[in-house]
């Protein structure tokens, strides 16, 4: 309680830990008091009516009517995404995103938390090189497609902060066209390799 953290184990015996801030902490402060009155012995934190164990679907049950409650159609899941999002608009990284939901892979994380538009829009202002004032020499244009799929407006070359051509995600024409170049040497230089040692 001190720390604020709680070690959790998920599914597959795996352990992460979960931090919590004051308002769940002086929320778990109350909620221990009351709990110690009616199941001293359980090993759960949280419980049923006997002390046993909660299952996840009636979890799921009393968020549900907790928010039905109130207007809402909550479930935890929902919750957890929140979590995360509201985590990243703060500032944590992706890698602590990932410890604390417990995804084995980035990807996962990556693909789970979407974050808000402003925000990233906020970032872009505050760190990208060329966002000097009201968006100096490139403007960052985004939009929510009914998909919800971000499109960002037009993106650099990763070479010259040029803008990229059509006919690629990476380069301008320019940088393109050095590369295919670069590329089709070294396929000559394979071919004598190959035709030398023949």
């Amino acid at each position: 309680m001190a720390d604020r953290h709680l070690l959790v184990r998920g599914k597959g015996n795996k352990e992460r830990i979960a931090p919590f801030g004051h308002l769940a902490a002086e929320a778990l402060k109350h909620y221990l008091a009351q709990r110690h009155s009616f199941t001293e012995n359980s090993p759960w934190l949280f419980v049923g009516h006997c002390g046993e164990q909660l299952t996840r679907q009636r979890v799921w049950q009393i968020v549900h009517m907790r928010s039905r409650a109130i207007g809402r159609n909550v479930a935890p899941h929902m919750l957890r995404h929140s979590c995360a999002t509201q985590m990243m608009e703060n500032g944590a990284d992706l890698r602590t995103i990932q410890t604390i939901l417990g995804h084995s892979d980035i990807t996962t994380t990556q693909f789970y938390t979407h974050v808000s538009l402003d925000w990233l829009r906020k970032i872009y202002q505050q760190h990208h090189p060329r966002a000097k004032g009201d968006g100096g020499q490139l403007k960052l244009q985004m939009e929510q497609a009914g998909s919800k799929t971000v499109a960002l407006g037009p993106a650099l070359c990763a070479h010259c902060m040029k803008p990229v051509c059509e006919k690629s995600k990476w380069y301008c024409a320019l940088h393109l066209q050095l590369g295919r170049e670069a590329s089709k040497q070294c396929q000559r230089r394979k071919a004598l390799a190959r035709n030398s040692a023949a």
